[in-house]
């Protein structure tokens, strides 16, 4: 145990921690982004699959698990930049960037702002989470309707955590209804080409971290990671997008009553809802 902190405590050992949790997190990137396009499919698929998620006993571990992960990414990398920049305190009066395939020189624009690219990361994950994790919650109603069957076609907004519990949340009228903000959108696309720059060139850094050094393996892999780097950032900043431009922008809400903490919204357009119900008919309490 003592001699297996020791060698991560070594310069070589920090890289491969760091190229070993970043590896990880290019994992659930590929699973998060699945998911993700499953709004594509319809609400009722993405609904399910988020609140199957939610149901998982042990989600709670699994999130701290990740966190765990991302953390230990983090500390590994400053502690890696700051070592390098003492090795180096006087920096290089040019830089000369990478414009051949030598193998001598892998120089490049992400490769020279992953701190700072790290860092955009790691402000907007923050606010994405908090976002669309912890942001307002929409339920698909009625509270005990079975995930993945037709629903009442109205979706309610509750600030009762018990509510909250009890209830299917209808996580695709939160991510259509924000998605249609110009500003919004611009923000994702945008933190995701920052993503992209830091993928390019951490995907194949990882692998040399880990010892995959071959110059006959090393194109493959430069190769592969241009190929992961395009579908992950390419796949999450292609869906606001889309959303933004074919998705009609969901009705706004209508205040039920001054009483009861909740917010009525119907949802009529296709991909939010199977069935249609008047307006009229839910603000009087209507059921179908």
């Amino acid at each position: 145990m003592a001699k297996g902190a020791k060698i991560f405590s070594t310069a070589v050992g920090k890289k491969v921690a760091m190229a070993l949790t970043g590896l990880g997190l290019c994992i659930y990137l590929v699973l998060h982004l699945a998911g993700n396009l499953l709004l594509l499919t319809g609400s009722t698929q993405f609904n399910a699959y988020a609140h199957t998620l939610t149901a998982i006993p042990i989600l709670p571990l699994i999130e701290l698990g990740l966190l765990a992960i991302f953390l230990i990414h983090i500390y590994e990398a400053i502690k890696v930049s700051l070592e390098n920049r003492n090795a180096r305190p006087v920096g290089y009066q040019t830089k000369v960037w990478a414009r051949t395939k030598s193998q001598k020189s892998v120089k490049s624009v992400s490769s020279t702002t992953m701190m700072w690219s790290g860092i955009i990361i790691l402000v907007f994950v923050a606010l994405h989470v908090w976002h669309f994790k912890y942001g307002k919650f929409y339920a698909v109603q009625p509270a005990n309707v079975a995930v993945g069957t037709a629903n009442t076609g109205v979706a309610t907004s509750s600030t009762n955590p018990q509510e909250a519990q009890e209830q299917v949340r209808d996580l695709a009228y939160l991510v259509i209804s924000e998605f249609k903000k110009p500003l919004i959108v611009a923000l994702y696309v945008a933190s995701m080409i920052v993503l992209g720059m830091h993928l390019f060139h951490a995907f194949s850094s990882a692998f040399q971290s880990l010892g995959v050094s071959n110059p006959r393996y090393r194109s493959i892999l430069l190769r592969t990671g241009q190929i992961f780097t395009i579908v992950i950032a390419g796949g999450f900043a292609f869906l606001p997008v889309w959303v933004y431009l074919m998705f009609p922008t969901p009705p706004p809400r209508n205040i039920a009553g001054p009483d009861n903490g909740m917010a009525v919204v119907p949802l009529t357009h296709p991909r939010l809802t199977h069935t249609r119900l008047s307006q009229s008919h839910v603000l009087r309490g209507g059921h179908q």
